[in-house]
């Protein structure tokens, strides 16, 4: 069979139990199948364009190839105190947003994941957490089987911040409107996945 599996840049690192857990994933679909990879970056970050494909390959060679997702919008990196303004200032701008946009992918990333399904015609999909496998794109191709990897669920993530102590009460206000927003629209997501597994 041949296998696409996507999972966020953020969760390749072997060094956080989130990377451990994307590199089992991999190693077992690879065991059995024709595994191609696809890798989403967050938006607004960096990609490090410099270092793809050869730092990723390095890092999964069981791979038959490896893919970028490209329309990302991708942001320099500042340094000094104009540095730290703009990180406070997309800290702001991320804690006000409507965050089930997260969830949301963009044309060009639905256009190209599905010229890459019909291109390499793949079996299935396994995706690496609900909001990377729903900005690809892949919840949006219809009769290619997706099997999805929750894994911690965003909204118990928000849950315990909210129920945490340390908590500010204007970010518990804020974290509380994000969980309405999360809930909806992760229930919503969920239901188009053919086969679903959870750790939380």
């Amino acid at each position: 069979s041949k296998v696409l599996f996507i999972a966020p840049i953020t969760s390749c690192s072997v060094h956080t139990g989130s990377g451990q857990r994307t590199f089992h994933l991999y190693k077992s679909l690879a065991d059995f199948s024709q595994l191609d990879l696809l890798l989403v970056p967050e938006r607004g970050s960096g990609v490090m364009s410099d270092l793809f494909p050869q730092w990723f390959a390095e890092r999964f060679p069981l791979a038959n190839k490896i893919f970028l997702l490209p329309g990302q919008s991708a942001q320099a990196a500042s340094t000094g105190a104009n540095g730290k303004l703009s990180r406070f200032a997309r800290k702001a701008r991320t804690a006000l947003r409507s965050h089930a946009k997260t969830y949301i992918p963009d044309d060009s990333s639905i256009e190209y994941v599905k010229n890459l399904i019909d291109r390499e015609k793949y079996d299935f999909v396994v995706g690496r957490y609900l909001p990377a496998t729903s900005r690809s794109g892949a919840l949006n191709v219809n009769g290619l089987p997706v099997i999805l990897d929750v894994d911690d669920r965003e909204e118990k993530v928000l849950e315990s911040r909210i129920s945490s102590r340390t908590t500010p009460r204007l970010v518990k206000f804020l974290l509380k409107r994000q969980l309405s927003e999360v809930t909806h629209k992760s229930n919503e997501l969920l239901r188009r996945g053919n086969h679903i597994w959870l750790a939380s």
